[in-house]
């Protein structure tokens, strides 16, 4: 009876781990996994910066197909801004930035309003949703 129990919460923390790294946008359902975080200090031109990294796998889905299934790199810098790059082959070129304190996207020096800013993963879902909105996916 124990181990039903135990296997119970187990599976559904693991539930609500899952959960709360998607976002769904009218026909996009955005997923994130494989999350690895560090942090480190960085001296740049004699000032010390904290960068937070976070590095994962994304997933778009549209219409109940797959479209884009790449990693993902995310700096966070200071707690103030953040850069998000997507390894998707086509557009590698294209890092979004995230503003903390006007809570706004920017990629080409277009800004766009995050959909979700309560954690660190729903702003990279947010961004990775910007990103497919801004390429038309």
């Amino acid at each position: 009876m124990n181990k039903f129990i135990i296997i119970t919460l187990l599976f559904f923390s693991a539930y609500s781990i899952t959960h709360a790294q998607s976002l769904s946008s009218g026909k996009l359902k955005i997923y994130i996994s494989d999350l690895k975080t560090r942090s480190y200090n960085k001296d740049l031109l004699g000032t010390k910066y904290k960068f937070e990294e976070y590095n994962g796998t994304y997933k778009i889905i549209k219409n109940g197909v797959t479209i884009k299934n790449y990693k993902f790199n995310c700096e966070i810098i200071n707690g103030i801004s953040m850069i998000l790059r997507l390894d998707d082959e086509t557009r590698k070129g294209y890092p979004l930035t995230y503003d903390y304190k006007t809570k706004k996207y920017e990629i080409a020096r277009e800004e766009f309003k995050a959909k979700k800013t309560n954690s660190v993963e729903n702003i990279i879902l947010s961004g990775i949703l910007v990103h497919s909105k801004y390429f038309k996916d």
